[in-house]
C-alpha cells in the first residue's frame, strides 16, 4: 500500500518517507497517524521564540535640562547593519527601548536621535489646521547631524542624554 505525505516542509517531507518505507528506527511512528503533528513539534524545536537580545537599556531624556515628556528615541547601528531599536518618552522622561515588539537590543554602537513634537493650535478666528511644532533641536532628529551615540553592552546599560 502506497502512503503519501502531504506535507510542505522538507524535514517533515523526509521523516514520512523514511517512515513509510520502513527504514525509520523509532516505533512511536503509527501509519494510521498523519504526518502534521511531527511537523508541528519539529517546528516548535527548531524555530524557539524568536530572536533574543543581549541587552537592555533604559534611561531619561531632558531638554535644557528639564525633562523631555513625549517624543520618541532611535537607536540606529553605526554600521547600518542590524535592526533599529526604539522606545516612547514616557512624562517624566524615561524610556526603555525595544527591537520590534520584543524588549531589548543587539550590544554595539549606535547613533541616537530624538525627535519630539506639540501640536498649536491655530489662532481664534483662524480656519488653519493645528500644526506640529519642533520641541527639539532638529540636529537630534537627523542621523547626519546627531551627534549623540552609545556604545550598548551586554547586560543592563542605563544612557541619560541633555539635549541642549
Amino acid at each position: 500500500m502506497i502512503q503519501r505525505c502531504y506535507s510542505t516542509n522538507s524535514l517533515a517531507r523526509h521523516l514520512c518517507a523514511l517512515h513509510h518505507c520502513g527504514r525509520f528506527p523509532l516505533t512511536v511512528f503509527n501509519p494510521r497517524f498523519s504526518c502534521g503533528p511531527i511537523l508541528f513539534l519539529a517546528l516548535i524545536v527548531c524555530t524557539g521564540c524568536g530572536p533574543a537580545y543581549d541587552a537592555t537599556v533604559t534611561g531619561t531624556v531632558k531638554h535644557n535640562s528639564k525633562p523631555l515628556t513625549l517624543g520618541t528615541i532611535t537607536f540606529h547601528p553605526e554600521q547600518g547593519r542590524g535592526p533599529v531599536a526604539y522606545a516612547r518618552i514616557q512624562v517624566d522622561g524615561s524610556y526603555t527601548l525595544t527591537t520590534g515588539e520584543q524588549a531589548g537590543i543587539v550590544p554595539g554602537k549606535y547613533r541616537v536621535t530624538v525627535v519630539a513634537s506639540e501640536t498649536v493650535a491655530p489662532s481664534a478666528g483662524s480656519i488653519a489646521s493645528p500644526t506640529p511644532r519642533l520641541i527639539t533641536p532638529r540636529r537630534y532628529g537627523d542621523l547626519k547631524t546627531t551627534d549623540l551615540t552609545a556604545d550598548v553592552k551586554p547586560g543592563s546599560n542605563t544612557f541619560n542624554f541633555d539635549l541642549r
